[in-house]
């Protein structure tokens, strides 16, 4: 069975005093098209979780496009540019242990595989380093 969730909770996690002016997303209401699935991890009570489905593929092109649309003021070089310094800065920031959190996105530097003791150090043949988790920002208000 599929639902339909209408959410409006992308917004800046901020404080007041320090919150830059974002509210363009503030009042940003989409559909999300979900079907709920038996979640495997709860032991003592049954409960259900959402999976999201995906609506279609964007590519980096796709969004460059996107972003370049007449009337928006910004050209393609430039939106290139914006984009590749972005990433190089939350790419170091990850490499310095940093979580990055910005109005559309957390990112974190992750660890994927299993450690076979509490004692087990690091190893590149078992485990590999991850930062592609991205999550939608919510409100803390």
């Amino acid at each position: 069975m599929l639902y339909f969730a209408q959410s409006n909770e992308l917004h800046h996690s901020g404080t007041e005093d320090t919150k830059p002016n974002y509210s363009f997303l503030k009042n940003y209401t989409f559909m999300i098209k979900y079907a709920l699935a038996k979640n495997q991890m709860a032991s003592d009570k049954p409960n259900f979780v959402a999976n999201v489905s995906c609506m279609d593929n964007i590519s980096f092109d796709d969004l460059l496009n996107k972003m370049v649309e007449e009337g928006t003021g910004l050209t393609r070089p430039q939106a290139m540019a914006y984009f590749e310094r972005l990433t190089q800065t939350v790419i170091s920031l990850l490499e310095n242990g940093c979580t990055v959190n910005t109005p559309l996105f957390k990112v974190r530097l992750t660890i994927k595989g299993v450690f076979e003791t509490a004692d087990d150090y690091f190893d590149p043949e078992k485990q590999t380093p991850s930062s592609h988790r991205a999550e939608l920002q919510k409100s803390k208000h």
